[in-house]
């Protein structure tokens, strides 16, 4: 429905629990973890550039409120690679004793076992540069001594009413909830049009407003549906490139878009060829995976409608081509019946100078 691809692999912690013990055990060996009553600890200040994504300092570091209870750290920055078993929790068996890997090392394997020690874009909210995405780092780079990801992509916090969704609080509306309410392509291009590092509000109205430029980029395909084929405008590719290379600003790239179907209408209402700006909107749209062409409507029973009206026909298309011919017969009150009673099925017909085109609302 989003136009969303598939991931390759979406591995499971669970499956990957020995990975995570010769890790974990890899760690030990090196000197930078030690076990202590069951669990296993990843030792903060044995890994010199600690606090080099988030640029916290050790020394720094308001630490007594990370202490858990019970636990036997040689230092409070110190986190859990291995925790022993607990009544009521999965456990697994280690050389530790029974016990659960901890959530960061989990990261760590896994992206390993997939990607290979050395990858090239980790992602992740902006909650999680600290202390998840510093404690992969450490324990990662330990483990291999090599770097753990080249780029960090960190995205901005989706927010309903000025607070942050969070699912534990309640405070959150679900995906399929909004699908539900707005068109699907309008949900993307409402995500699209705020660079990802920035805070994003979801509001009625800010999806509303995404709806109605969807709309805007659907006339414009309707338009223009017959140019297929034509060479891109060089320029407008360039200035969709140079905003997608820096920092993947999606939304300036949006802005040519938008730019390109204005100046692609101007043309088209002065009589003058478009298709060279048309092709270029086209192959940036499909960049972004947003698919304009208009919903069919094969689905339209309007066989009710065609026999109120007398009409032997059983399709949107045959309606259509019949008010074609009443307005050359000049029967006017017959073609705006037509157009009114494919309006309440919300089918909308529009007259161009290629003759008329109708799309479901």
């Amino acid at each position: 429905m989003l136009g969303n691809r598939r991931p390759t692999i979406e591995p499971k912690a669970t499956e990957n629990i020995d990975e995570m013990i010769a890790t974990i055990g890899q760690l030990i060996d090196r000197g930078v973890a030690y076990e202590s009553d069951g669990d296993v600890y990843f030792s903060v200040r044995s890994f010199e550039s600690y606090g080099k994504l988030s640029r916290h300092d050790l020394d720094d570091l308001r630490t007594g409120d990370r202490v858990e209870p019970g636990a036997q750290k040689h230092d409070t920055l110190d986190f859990a690679l291995w925790k022993a078993a607990k009544p009521g929790e999965p456990a697994w068996e280690s050389p530790w004793g029974s016990g659960r890997p901890g959530w960061h090392i989990e990261c760590s394997v896994m992206a390993a076992k997939y990607l290979g020690d050395d990858f090239d874009i980790h992602g992740g909210g902006t909650d999680l540069i600290f202390p998840h995405h510093e404690n992969e780092i450490a324990q990662s780079e330990a483990a291999t001594g090599k770097r753990f990801a080249k780029y960090w992509m960190h995205n901005g916090m989706l927010n309903l009413s000025g607070e942050k969704m969070s699912k534990s609080t309640g405070h959150f509306i679900t995906l399929l909830e909004s699908l539900e309410k707005w068109d699907p392509m309008a949900v993307r291009l409402f995500y699209l049009r705020t660079h990802y590092r920035k805070p994003l509000e979801f509001s009625r109205a800010a999806l509303d407003d995404a709806e109605s430029s969807l709309g805007r980029l659907r006339a414009f395909r309707r338009r223009t549906s017959g140019t297929a084929g034509s060479v891109a405008d060089v320029g407008v590719l360039d200035a969709f490139r140079a905003h997608m290379d820096d920092d993947l600003d999606v939304a300036g790239a949006l802005s040519v878009i938008f730019e390109a179907v204005r100046a692609a209408n101007a043309k088209l209402d002065a009589g003058d060829d478009a298709d060279d700006l048309v092709a270029a909107v086209n192959e940036a749209l499909a960049v972004l995976g947003l698919d304009i062409d208009d919903a069919v409507a094969d689905d339209v029973d309007v066989s009710d409608l065609a026999a109120e009206l007398g009409l032997s026909v059983s399709s949107v298309d045959g309606l259509v081509a019949a008010r074609d011919t009443a307005r050359a017969d000049r029967d006017f009150a017959l073609a705006d019946a037509i157009r009114e009673g494919l309006s309440a099925l919300n089918i909308t017909i529009e007259d161009t100078a290629d003759g008329a085109r109708w799309h479901r609302d």
